[in-house]
């Protein structure tokens, strides 16, 4: 059985995928159409920067090659597991109520894999796994476990992540999906702090210095990953 990633792409990089496509594969698109336009073009030289088209490009998958990629691994934690399928493509991939079902135990928990199963509307996996955990587990507290101490600034960044997944999961509605656009808060600050050991903590503490802290979680692990590589650079020179 073979399922559908569905990914959005650009004009420049449709013409890349299109030069290195194999035969055989399932191409299928959907372009935007255009009207004429009434308005009054610009004089002069200078031309109006042209809105990108953009187009679906469908790629099959088997059954296998899903749960190979998108299964929970033995004694993996469940947010560690979400921010991994996050990164793998579980918003591309759209699943029917039929093909949820065959999908098997991704989560390694009878709970989770159950409430998968049971979702018959289309939706990403990435929708169905959100919605099976809060089922799952309906107190926000219960998804992610104690903090423990993270011994490298990516690893801190991580749970920093799996922080703002928790966050996705009990959104009420859920108006973001990616945990790198969910708001940096005083409390995913506060349990990240919680969890800096010693190495790192002058680092978090001049990245997040001000009480209207307002940046997202990217922003925020970016800032963190700048600070670290400036602070080892310091460190070296002196």
């Amino acid at each position: 059985m073979k399922m559908k990633m569905k990914m959005k792409i650009d004009e420049e990089q449709r013409e890349f995928i299109s030069g290195i496509k194999q035969e055989g594969d399932e191409v299928e698109s959907e372009e935007e159409e255009e009207g004429p336009s009434t308005a009054k073009q610009p004089e002069g030289p200078s031309k109006a920067k042209q809105p990108v088209k953009e187009e679906l490009i469908y790629y099959s998958l088997s059954l296998k090659e899903l749960r190979t990629d998108f299964s929970c691994h033995e004694g993996e934690p469940i947010v560690t597991w979400l921010i991994q399928s996050w990164d793998s493509g579980a918003n591309s991939l759209e699943l029917d109520g039929n093909e949820a079902r065959k999908l098997g135990s991704l989560g390694r928990d009878g709970g989770i894999d159950k409430a998968i199963a049971k979702k018959k509307q289309n939706q990403s996996l990435w929708r169905k796994i959100l919605s099976a955990v809060k089922i799952r587990d309906p107190l926000k507290h219960d998804t992610v476990g104690h903090a423990t101490e993270w011994t490298t600034m990516e690893k801190g960044i991580i749970y920093l992540r799996e922080l703002a997944v928790r966050e996705i999961i009990y959104s009420d509605p859920q108006t973001i999906i990616d945990p790198d656009e969910v708001p940096c808060t005083r409390g995913i600050l506060r349990k990240c702090v919680q969890s800096t050991p010693p190495s790192y903590a002058h680092t978090l503490g001049l990245v997040v210095v001000s009480e209207d802290y307002r940046s997202t979680v990217g922003e925020t692990a970016n800032m963190l990953r700048y600070g670290a590589s400036v602070f080892r650079l310091v460190e070296t020179r002196t």
